[in-house]
């Protein structure tokens, strides 16, 4: 177990630095300038496939790299991604099938919603224009659809990293090539 998790953190490290790394260097998307949320498809993935410890931990990571790459003002990219464990973890994990689509599914849903908190955040904060209703529907929309995107990509990315690490596998997946085509 001790192995079991070192090699888990150094997976995890390596998924969520690759994440944020990606989430910065991608061009934002059309008009809404929306960057694909990478950081939250890795906590996404660990809420969604791991055990709880690991789901916390990464959301934690991920919120507080979030944070720090963000404008938006301190502790709200930390608290949603913390919300957004316990929802996917305790709520919508027991309900759906496991696998690469449920962390698609969880992500196209949080995406709006960490839109709308950080437009929330920066609004009150006094940081943020008004902005026309028609931009930030389309926003959301566009960020739906890049969460989804995003946390299948991450899903199948950091499963097949745990699959490679030995972290996750046969005792776990009945088929140890699940993970590739859910």
């Amino acid at each position: 177990m001790r192995g079991r998790a070192w090699s888990t953190l150094l997976v995890m490290f390596v998924g969520v630095a690759l994440a944020a790394a990606l989430q910065e260097l991608c061009p934002p998307l059309g008009a809404v300038r929306v960057k694909p949320p990478l950081l939250l498809g890795a906590a996404v993935y660990y809420a969604m496939r791991r055990e709880a410890v690991w789901g916390a931990l990464a959301a934690l990571w991920c919120g507080a790299v979030e944070n720090g790459l963000g404008p938006v003002p301190g502790g709200v990219p930390l608290l949603f991604f913390a919300l957004a464990w316990a929802l996917c973890f305790h709520a919508v994990r027991p309900q759906v099938e496991e696998g690469a689509r449920s962390c698609a599914l969880a992500g196209a849903a949080l995406a709006p919603a960490l839109q709308l908190a950080d437009w929330a955040a920066l609004r009150v904060s006094g940081a943020g224009a008004a902005v026309p209703l028609s931009f930030l529907a389309g926003r959301l929309l566009v960020s739906a659809l890049a969460g989804g995107l995003a946390a299948f990509a991450a899903g199948l990315f950091l499963r097949g990293l745990d699959w490679i690490s030995a972290n996750v596998g046969l005792e776990e997946e009945g088929d140890a090539f699940g993970w590739t085509g859910d």
